[in-house]
């Protein structure tokens, strides 16, 4: 069956981004597992059928996850021309009886602020690894991109203005499939250090780097990594945050210190690529809880 996945979408090359094509691979897997083990066809459930499938998750998984399987679905079966099951009013209610009983909040980032970032910056590795790991924490800071973006970023797209500001120019990113690109300003602070790095890496191709345990540079650092590199540095610098920092810290902590410093709610989202308020609120809505 995942054979004919992926014969479906090798139709519309090109029209997802890689990583929504991963996750709906691997939403579509699950569904595969749960319909073989209970006698369904992938392609022609019955609405009772979807409504048992989301029952089914509910009882293992975050209401996130279980909206995203059931878009998934419904993605599938609009490519594939098949009339969508998803809609329908049994599937509504399966979805707000898992709401009543599981509660719609969703647990928020730890927000890696000034002060967190300042106290990760002391405690950096030495040599190559320090100055990479100084990069990473501005780079993700300042830009307030996620993981992925962040390890796109390469040392051509940063531009030097008229009026000697400097941005980073970020292509394709979650709310810009077609493109566009936008210009985001960053410190002269951090551009210096991306200067230093630049020397150090060559001058050319990605900014963000694997580097060894013998201080070798590699030529790209893997998404994933920037989780495990927070977490170590939080480990180093013996910061109690109430849990383990991950890549959206960044988008986090960042968002609540341009509140903090009296930013207006169209800057903020400008700055961190939201399309809507609701989405940019999400990011604050435990603000006055942290001031």
């Amino acid at each position: 069956m995942t054979d004919e996945f992926d014969e479906l979408f090798a139709r519309h090359d090109g029209a997802f981004a890689k990583a929504t094509l991963k996750s709906y691979k691997s939403d579509f897997r699950c569904y595969c597992r749960w319909c073989e083990q209970n006698g369904v066809a992938p392609f022609e459930p019955t609405v009772q059928d979807i409504a048992n499938y989301v029952e089914f998750q509910a009882e293992t998984c975050c209401c996130a996850t279980v909206t995203r399987r059931l878009t998934t679905l419904a993605t599938v079966f609009r490519l594939k021309q098949l009339e969508d099951p998803t809609v329908a009013p049994v599937i509504t209610l399966a979805l707000k009886r898992m709401f009543r009983k599981k509660g719609r909040a969703q647990k928020q980032a730890i927000p890696l602020t000034h002060n967190v970032l300042d106290d990760l910056m002391a405690v950096c590795g030495e040599s190559n690894r320090k100055i990479r790991d100084q990069v990473m924490l501005l780079l993700g800071y300042e830009t307030m991109c996620r993981a992925t973006e962040l390890c796109r970023f390469r040392f051509d797209d940063i531009e030097v203005l008229q009026n000697g500001k400097v941005g980073i120019r970020l292509i394709f990113f979650k709310t810009d499939q077609m493109g566009r690109g936008k210009l985001i300003g960053i410190s002269a602070e951090f551009h210096t250090l991306l200067q230093r790095w630049r020397e150090r890496v060559g001058g050319d191709g990605l900014i963000l780097r694997s580097v060894d345990a013998f201080d070798n540079i590699g030529e790209s650092l893997h998404s994933c990594s920037i989780k495990d590199r927070l977490r170590e540095l939080q480990e180093r610098a013996k910061l109690d945050l109430g849990g383990p920092l991950g890549s959206y810290s960044f988008r986090m902590g960042a968002t609540r210190d341009m509140l903090d410093n009296g930013d207006s709610l169209t800057k903020i989202m400008l700055r961190g690529g939201w399309p809507s308020q609701s989405a940019a609120m999400r990011y604050l809505r435990d603000w006055q809880l942290v001031r």
